[in-house]
């Protein structure tokens, strides 16, 4: 038993040592350094620390935070109690002594200098500090209800006994600027009412930007310690002033706060009272600079009573230059969290004059308003049925005003009016009104819309978050696009829209838009118009994205001229834009794409005047002509499609061209990606031909020319008219060809690569028609009445003339070539014609002139051909003295001379050919035979008087005859 006891003693005695040997190791000055130096932030460093049960001593404190702050203390010395802070979660201090407390905040920086250009006007913004862009974020605070921040003052677990407070010490902020500052107080203890005095004063050798030099601020703080922790009582009072170099006074502000706290009992009072005078308001608030002599007055009383606040008294009134800018007044106690059944007007928000400079901080960053001041007056009043609405005595009117984006014109001499009206409901459902919103611009309205609709917060997982809402817009497309932001954006001539979005949550596809446009007109295209329809709908995906299904037609409602659907799955949300499409149609009219590609082709040309529609009220006072953009040569412009990631089926049953032609049983296969654009194994049949192609469009960035260009269609048995606008008829090529066209280029943008692609088209035919010129009936009968007359007149050449025109009405042919190059200099070749028929043989060469691919039919024509002749023709133009004596190793007989055709490639002019069949026909007419001269010696009397005059007069007559037939023959 004692050798037991003696163990144990020798135990505690041990182990007593062991906590001695720790109490001295613990409490010695190195090894305290060494463990509270690898706590401070890397860079900062302590000369001396030491902590005992009784007192704490830092000497040489320097901490450094990683945003550039420091702290510096030469001395901090007090009498200190660790028990009483572990035991009785108690901050005893006492004697407290703080020597050189320095402050030191992060420079800031001025284009590589550490301090601010002084030379710089002093009606500049203040510094950066102040501007939007670098304002600090104020993030979300916690969920906990307000009355719950009171009672929290009043249920601190901490005790402060403290003996007083002496401080002094200096905040050095970016600039350099020097504020020095003061704290004391009296002891500090529970049960004890304690006050405490602080200033702050800043001390600047120059005058900071804005002419700010001097600034004081005095605060006087009472507040009372509960003995079980936490304060009962709080009142602060402060008073601030501001003025320049020349003691104008620039700040002049006063605030009350007072606040009763019982924590046991759960309830609170607040009075808040603030007075803010500014007489020049853009030295602290850049946004306010237009303004002089700013003054804010607020109050605010308020009680808490378990989990109900109740705002007895709250207002707020602004005024500048003597003229009340807002004011908000509560009208009636405002009890929340406590079931209160509102009734009458709760909250009146008069806004006379609000600068929308005060609006700009909310804006995007780059984006700012500038026109007339907001007036409008805002009620939020209770409902019978225990709803809150904010409404409007009158509808809000804001403008005219302008939108501009880093110094540019977006929008310019806008009106806004509208009437919201937004409820909340008992069940935390939020419906909202917006009714008679319409924008008007120095000519009058162009865009009316209403919008309504309610958001649930009841269902979470709801697709578009439990929205349900309905809006009708209609808008004025030109007047629309004239506005500076959009000018240019598209070739709108006129059109009218009617946009209507619906959000259903219980329908099968949740969102729903349905876009009309009535008479819809390109600039380049002012003589067509149409309507066009467009219905979308959208059902979210667990995937995150969204299916759609959409169908636009064109045309007659109940008898569209073009219907084209689009279903599958599409994820905006990611870039690039992921999707996978369906598109089908029954039928596509060329003319309605025609249509609606030059209304919404870039029309850089287009001014934004509104030249023809009469203005209301005074000019624009913003310059709408939109900025001229220089883009870099280094920058690559990126495709039209280059955020887009995904491919799509194509399936159409018939694309009526404008020729009349219609292509049927059209399929393909697309691709689409920032580096590819592809469409694949494209198919169709036009006529009783099939058509068949290809066509890409490669983006490479680093490749100083980015695009290229490749693209290849092949058809067989197609009439050629479908190369033409015109219908089929008045083609003077009829017949089944088959062709293939080949187009390749490379260029710094896709417009580029086009236009210096070089390209072919090589067409072959067998057994077709060449029409040289039209024959009507009059014509024809002209035909015969020419043939009758060379019979009767015996004139051989008249009678071959009316042999030989039928020949060239409608020129049979076995083979037809035609061969097309372009090249990079943009003119189209013709090195081969061949034109084989059974008479007649035509050989030629030329080119058209240089222009765009699209517009290669309508460009000047030059063509060089050379005829041959076989069979029974041969006989009428040897009469007609027309044929040369070479013959060709075919049989054909050669031309004398070469037929220029002009004219466009879509409608040739063979005039040419008329002209050298008028000619020798006058010639056959006109002239005399040998065997005729020889007759008329013999056969005439002696006496010329006699006979020499009514001969003459007959062949003038018979000459006159002859050449009116020829002329209604040619349709002259």
């Amino acid at each position: 038993m004692k050798f037991l006891f003696r163990t144990l003693l020798a135990l505690v005695f041990l182990l007593a040592i062991l906590i001695g040997i720790a109490y001295v190791t613990m409490t010695r000055p190195s090894v305290q350094k060494r463990i509270f130096e690898a706590q401070l932030p890397e860079g900062s460093s302590i000369e001396h620390i030491q902590v005992t049960p009784s007192k704490l001593i830092l000497r040489g404190v320097d901490v450094q935070l990683p945003d550039g702050s420091r702290l510096q203390v030469g001395l901090i010395k007090s009498g200190f109690s660790p028990l009483a802070a572990i035991f009785g979660q108690t901050i005893r201090l006492n004697g407290v002594k703080v020597e050189s407390l320095l402050i030191q905040l992060p420079k800031a920086v001025f284009g590589g200098s550490d301090l601010p250009d002084r030379s710089l006007p002093s009606d500049r913004s203040l510094d950066p500090i102040t501007a939007k862009s670098d304002r600090p974020v104020v993030t979300a605070g916690s969920a906990n209800a307000p009355e719950d921040v009171l009672y929290a003052l009043g249920e601190l677990q901490w005790l402060w006994d403290i003996d007083g407070i002496n401080l002094q010490g200096v905040i050095i902020d970016g600039y350099e600027n020097r504020y020095f500052f003061n704290v004391q107080s009296g002891a500090i203890a529970p049960g004890v009412e304690t006050e405490l005095y602080a200033s702050l004063e800043l001390k600047s050798k120059e005058a900071l930007e804005g002419g700010l030099q001097n600034l004081s601020t005095n605060l006087r703080l009472q507040f009372k310690q509960d003995q079980r922790g936490g304060f009962e009582s709080f009142k602060m009072d402060s008073k601030t002033s501001g003025s320049d170099s020349a003691g104008a006074s620039l700040l002049s502000a006063s605030q009350t706060l007072a606040l009763q706290v019982d924590a046991s009992g759960r309830s609170a009072e607040l009075t808040f009272e603030a007075d803010v005078n500014l007489p020049e308001p853009g030295v602290f608030l850049p946004e306010m600079s237009s303004l002089r002599d700013f003054v804010l007055k607020a109050d605010l009383k308020a009680k808490a009573n378990g989990s109900m606040l109740t705002f007895n008294q709250a207002n707020l009134d602004l005024t500048a230059d003597s003229q009340a800018i807002a004011s908000v007044k509560l009208q009636q106690a405002l009890t929340l969290g406590g079931g209160q059944q509102f009734a009458g007007r709760l909250v009146s928000v008069e806004l006379l004059r609000l600068p929308l400079e005060w609006v700009n901080p909310w804006l995007p960053e780059g984006v700012k308003l500038t026109g007339a001041p907001f007036a409008a007056e805002i009620f939020l009043q209770g409902g019978s049925d225990g709803s809150l609405v904010v409404l409007t005595e009158q509808p809000l009117n804001l403008g005219p005003f302008s939108v501009l984006q880093e110094e540019q014109v977006l929008f310019n001499d806008l009106t806004l009016r509208m009437n919201p009206v937004l409820r909340a409901a008992p069940d935390q459902t939020l419906h909202y009104e917006l009714t008679a919103l319409q924008v008007t611009d120095g000519y009058g309205p162009f865009i009316n819309a209403e919008v309504k609709g309610r958001k649930k917060n009841d269902n979470k997982d709801a697709q578009f978050g439990g929205l349900q809402s309905e809006a009708i817009l209609n808008v004025g497309l030109l007047e629309l696009l004239q506005q500076p932001a959009l000018a240019g954006k598209a070739g709108v001539l006129s059109g009218k829209a009617l946009l209507r979005l619906k959000m259903e949550q219980s329908a099968a596809f949740p969102m729903a838009i349905e876009v009309s446009i009535d008479d819809l007109r390109g600039h380049s295209q002012p003589g067509l118009g149409q309507d066009y329809r467009l219905t979308a709908r959208l059902r979210r995906l667990g995937s995150g994205g969204y299916a759609i299904d959409a169908d636009l037609q064109a045309g007659f409602k109940n008898s569209p001229s073009t219907s084209i659907q689009v279903s599958g799955q599409v994820n905006p949300s990611q870039i690039p834009v992921p999707f996978n499409l369906d598109v089908t149609a029954t039928d596509i009219l060329q003319r309605d794409l025609d249509i609606l590609i030059a209304a919404l082709a870039p029309s850089e040309a287009l001014g934004v005047s509104k030249t023809g529609r009469p203005k209301q009220g005074q000019k624009p006072s913003v310059s709408a002509t939109p900025p001229a953009s220089l883009p870099s040569s280094a920058d690559v412009e990126r495709p039209a499609w280059a955020d887009l990631d995904g491919s799509a089926t194509v399936q159409i049953d018939e694309f009526i061209l404008n020729s009349g032609q219609v292509i049927q049983s059209i399929t393909a296969q697309a691709t689409v990606s920032e580096s590819l654009l592809e469409v694949k194994n494209m198919k169709g049949r036009l006529q009783e031909g099939p058509i068949a192609g290809r066509a890409r469009i490669d983006f490479a960035a680093a490749d100083p020319m980015p695009y290229k260009v490749l693209s290849q269609i092949n058809f067989e048995n197609v009439d050629p008219a479908v190369f033409s606008g015109k219908q089929s008829g008045s083609f003077p090529v009829r017949g089944m060809f088959n062709g293939e066209f080949k187009l390749e280029g490379k260029g710094g943008t896709l417009e580029a690569a086009l236009e210096n692609s070089e390209a072919g088209f090589l067409i072959t035919g067998r057994k077709g028609v060449l029409t040289a010129f039209d024959l009507d009936n009059r014509s024809q009968l002209g035909l015969l009445g020419v043939g009758l007359l060379g019979r009767q007149l015996d004139r051989p050449g008249i009678t071959a003339m009316a042999k030989a025109v039928p020949y060239f009405k409608d020129i049979h042919f076995e083979n037809f070539t035609l061969n097309l190059t372009r090249g990079q200099d943009k003119v189209v070749r013709i090195p081969e014609l061949v034109f084989l028929g059974d008479n007649i043989r035509i050989e030629g060469q030329g080119f058209i002139g240089a222009s765009r691919l699209d517009a290669i039919m309508d460009q000047p024509l030059q063509l060089l051909l050379e005829l041959g002749a076989k069979g029974r023709l041969v006989d009428y133009l040897e009469t007609l003295q027309l044929l040369s004596n070479q013959t060709s190793e075919n049989g054909f007989r050669t031309w004398k001379e070469a037929l220029e055709i002009s004219g466009t490639i879509g409608n040739p002019d063979t005039s040419a050919l008329k002209d050298m069949l008028s000619e020798a026909a006058g010639r056959a007419i006109s002239g005399r035979s040998a065997s005729l001269q020889s007759t008329e010696v013999e056969g005439e009397p002696t006496d010329p008087a006699i006979s020499k005059e009514p001969q003459q007069q007959r062949r003038l007559n018979e000459i006159d005859i002859g050449l009116d037939l020829l002329n209604s023959v040619f349709g002259n």
